[in-house]
């Protein structure tokens, strides 16, 4: 059996793993997907460097490792309509989690406020100042 690792037209099925991984690492906190993730990363970069045309989705996952990738977390009765309005803007490094209620789940854990939907932009667990202004949140993150 071949094992598909350079993107095509069609993103390889390994890159897209290993973006899910990288994104289940933050949803979760578990370091096992983060280490995965940068283990089929670096198992692809020596070809990437030769090939890069063939590597665009594996090249999305490196820029996520190197650059500043946002957990945004949405808190309160007002999810669905802040994170509409969120997504409005081509926000491209996030990974976004909400609730109405309070969770257990690492990237929501104690930040529901009754009466309030508050937003929180966090990076590498460090979270910032919430904020309600959904403005003043897209501001926090920079491209």
């Amino acid at each position: 059996r071949s094992i598909v690792y350079r993107d095509n037209v069609i993103p390889a099925s390994n890159s897209i793993m290993a973006k899910s991984l990288f994104k289940l690492y933050h949803y979760f906190d578990n370091e096992y997907y983060l280490e995965t993730s940068r283990a089929m990363l670096n198992n692809v970069q020596p070809e990437l460097q030769e090939y890069p045309e063939g590597f665009t989705n594996w090249m999305d996952l490196m820029l996520n490792f190197s650059e500043n990738y946002y957990e945004v977390a949405i808190v309160g009765s007002e999810l669905e309509e802040k994170r509409k309005a969120l997504g409005q803007t081509y926000l491209p490094n996030i990974v976004l989690i909400g609730s109405t209620e309070d969770d257990d789940m690492p990237l929501l854990k104690n930040r529901y406020v009754e009466g309030q939907t508050l937003i929180y932009v966090c990076v590498n667990k460090a979270c910032k100042m919430p904020t309600e202004n959904l403005d003043e949140s897209i501001n926090m993150i920079s491209f």
